[in-house]
């Protein structure tokens, strides 16, 4: 991998986008919320068909309903990609994403949003090439749809998320969820996230309590 790939890696994370990694809060009563934890297992990020092994990170989320059918909503991403191979050396990479989204449920299951996210990548180097680091960061509005289907006495619950931002970003998840106990769901998804020729993918799986 040159030079020039790696830097289109590390612009590449910053422009990509995720979406959510638990299950949603479908009750958007006053007071109601629900606090998610996970992990982003693996993984790639590729770039002009070069692919990237991601390593498990740490991601987490928190929805407040605020009555009248809305929902605030705060969300952190995390991705760490393993040691570049083929650089003379050792590579790695950091994305980070915060987002804040206003939900408004126009029906039972489906919930448009606005928000806003903050992107920052970066890039640790020590190769023949390249030492140092190079870092970078982006804020964009975007939109988007979430819609939820629940099932086996209503402790199941099917979801899918959508959605597109400022310069070019686009990204879509689909995840299932399970209340093993009252108020705690189990969570298993799968994102994928394009922008241009970068394509950010993986497994998220997580816990969500509600309260």
């Amino acid at each position: 991998m040159n030079k020039k790939l790696l830097l289109a890696t590390v612009m590449g994370l910053t422009l990509a986008a995720s979406t959510a990694m638990a299950a949603p809060l479908d009750d958007y009563s006053k007071g109601k919320a629900a606090v998610d934890l996970g992990f982003n297992w693996g993984g790639s990020v590729s770039v002009d068909g070069t692919s990237i092994d991601n390593k498990p990170a740490m991601n987490a989320g928190v929805t407040v309903g605020l009555g009248n059918h809305m929902a605030l909503q705060y969300k952190y991403d995390n991705w760490q990609s393993k040691d570049l191979s083929g650089v003379g050396g050792s590579a790695q990479i950091g994305y980070q994403k915060h987002q804040v989204n206003m939900l408004f449920q126009v029906a039972p299951g489906i919930s448009p949003y606005v928000g806003w996210r903050h992107d920052s990548a970066n890039l640790n180097m020590n190769t023949d090439i390249i030492s140092g680091k190079l870092a970078g960061s982006e804020n964009i509005l975007q939109v988007g749809v979430l819609g939820q289907y629940k099932f086996a006495n209503d402790r199941a619950k099917l979801w899918g998320d959508i959605a597109v931002g400022t310069k070019n970003r686009q990204s879509y998840e689909i995840g299932l969820g399970y209340e093993v106990v009252k108020n705690i769901d189990l969570n298993v998804a799968y994102q994928y996230n394009n922008i241009d020729d970068v394509k950010v993918k993986g497994l998220t799986t997580g816990v969500t309590y509600k309260f």
